[in-house]
């Protein structure tokens, strides 16, 4: 059993049901730090590169463009920046929520209870052993 390929498989397909979802807002970098600006406003543009692992330039350039569609503000404070939501994109975030809600629903059809509380437990021990061996 691989269970590595199923969880590869459900993501990506969770992540193609969201884009199809947001209806071509958003590229899937710039959804990801918006998602990061959002659980951790306000964020420093420094935060959202080591979140992210991408270089500093592809991540100012998905910035830039999510600040463009005014989802985002950036200012300068000190020698960081500053990454803001806007009222916009706020409003994408709760529209995520909602997709996200959806998703669960999706995924979860037909489970028991007791198939979610262990379904929860086992990937809760699967998330702890792998930050293990990646710190």
């Amino acid at each position: 059993m691989d269970i590595g390929k199923t969880l590869f498989m459900i993501l990506q397909n969770m992540k193609k049901f969201v884009m199809k979802n947001l209806s071509g807002e958003l590229t899937f970098l710039g959804f990801k730090c918006l998602k990061i600006a959002y659980y951790k406003s306000p964020v420093t543009q420094k935060e959202i590169i080591e979140e992210t692992g991408l270089s500093k330039g592809t991540v100012s350039k998905a910035l830039r463009r999510l600040e463009k569609k005014r989802l985002i503000t950036r200012r300068r404070v000190g020698r960081k920046y500053q990454i803001e939501l806007t009222d916009e994109g706020m409003a994408v975030m709760k529209k995520f929520e909602k997709i996200a809600s959806e998703i669960n629903k999706i995924l979860l059809k037909d489970f028991s209870e007791e198939e979610m509380k262990n379904l929860k437990n086992l990937l809760e021990r699967m998330l702890k052993n792998i930050e293990q061996v990646v710190k």
